[in-house]
């Protein structure tokens, strides 16, 4: 770094200098997003599981038939994911200790939940503009099984 006969920094360095400063403050926020990380696996999986959920309801949509299932296999202990068709209702019961619960407008309504030491999770929902067949209210659809979509009326999918 050098000093002009003024006694000022050159724009060139001030440009090296913030360009400096920029690269160490990267740094520092990579170094906290790893000794400190906010990544849910379960929360992650969920979301996957969606995303792939919607891609198979577009097939419906547009008049194929989609093919849905979640590979990851059910341990004794753990997280287990289920898929949740809940129609127009706000709750469905997977048994006598785990309800699901979905909040937002109820008009088939469609969710990937997880459930994790006896609590259940249904963060991601869609609500679709028609019906799929063979899904009736409140059925559940747990890892491991397959579940064909095909469309029984209208058309599309909205949020």
């Amino acid at each position: 770094m050098q000093v002009n006969k003024k006694g000022s920094l050159e724009t060139k360095e001030i440009i090296e200098l913030l360009l400096a400063a920029a690269g160490i403050f990267i740094l520092v926020v990579l170094l906290y997003n790893i000794l400190a990380p906010d990544f849910d696996k379960d929360e992650e999986t969920a979301e996957s599981y969606f995303n792939s959920l919607m891609d198979e309801i577009d097939v419906a949509s547009s008049g194929g038939t989609g093919e849905f299932s979640m590979w990851l296999p059910e341990e004794e202990k753990g997280t287990h994911f289920y898929v949740v068709y809940f129609g127009s209702r706000k709750y469905v019961d997977l048994n006598d200790e785990v309800t699901f619960a979905s909040v937002g407008f109820h008009d088939n309504r469609i969710c990937v939940c997880y459930v994790k030491d006896e609590e259940a999770n249904c963060d991601f929902c869609k609500n679709l503009d028609y019906p799929l067949e063979g899904l009736a209210e409140g059925s559940i659809i747990k890892q491991g099984e397959n579940l064909e979509l095909t469309k029984s009326g209208g058309s599309g999918d909205e949020e």
